[in-house]
């Protein structure tokens, strides 16, 4: 009798089931359809952008299926890129073909920004902050527009200063008192192309001696429109922050 031995031999080589531009549009994510050698993916001489855009590095996650290609210059929104591909090789050395060519959009954002918090510390002073954080980067010109803020009970807002996160402004403003205080925002969009509006909303904080905040509700003008219920709990300065959308 002869014996016969079988080999598996897995000859299918890897391919892109997907890219798409990183938050911060300065990279791009190559998702491969199967574990790929870290050698190989890693090495930012295996791709090449369009656009003039140089590669600055390849960094491997997720079991080295997902590929962060980080650039020198940043996506443009609403434009098309081609990125090539070479020396790829999965973990039974299949290789990608020499100079694959993938084409990928960085799509316009359509989302619009949100106020998520606020709370304000050292309430008593003359030179009170309150902090306004966004759910994404804001444009710093809207952003710092003092007339964007509006605080009742006779609360001046002196100025606006926008974070280097691009999402928390910083309003200097006249001392508070103890009690309730609500802050309309409005008129403010974030820093895409498409420079998309936020709806106005109104923040209610409450200041109890010179601790700052105690609690905040959040509630938009649009309230019939759009219907959100959701809690929040956010680390605030110096107490605890709670937010409920209504």
């Amino acid at each position: 009798m002869t014996e016969v031995t079988l080999e598996f031999v897995y000859t299918k080589a890897p391919h892109v089931k997907k890219l798409f531009v990183l938050n911060g549009s300065d990279g791009v994510r190559v998702t491969y359809s199967e574990k790929t050698t870290l050698d190989a993916s890693g090495l930012s001489s295996n791709y090449v952008l369009d656009n003039a855009l140089s590669i600055l590095s390849a960094t491997p996650g997720d079991e080295v299926k997902n590929v962060d290609v980080l650039t020198d210059m940043a996506f443009v929104e609403g434009s098309d890129y081609n990125i090539t591909l070479s020396n790829i090789t999965d973990l039974f050395a299949n290789m990608l073909p020499a100079n694959s060519l993938f084409s990928f959009s960085h799509a316009l954002d359509q989302v619009t920004p949100l106020v998520l918090s606020a709370h304000v510390t050292n309430p008593s002073k003359n030179d009170a902050k309150v902090y306004v954080v966004f759910s994404e980067e804001m444009d710093k010109a809207s952003a710092e527009t003092t007339g964007n803020y509006v605080i009742n009970n006779g609360i001046v807002v002196d100025s606006a200063a926008l974070q280097g996160d691009g999402r928390t402004v910083i309003l200097t403003t006249s001392s508070h008192l103890d009690g309730d205080y609500d802050i309309s925002v409005s008129n403010i969009t974030d820093d895409s192309l498409k420079a998309n509006a936020m709806e106005t909303r109104v923040l209610r904080y409450k200041v109890v001696g010179s601790s700052g905040i105690q609690s905040i509700r959040s509630r938009s003008v649009f309230e019939n429109r759009k219907k959100m219920n959701r809690d929040l709990s956010i680390p605030a300065m110096p107490s605890q922050l709670r937010m409920r959308y209504k």
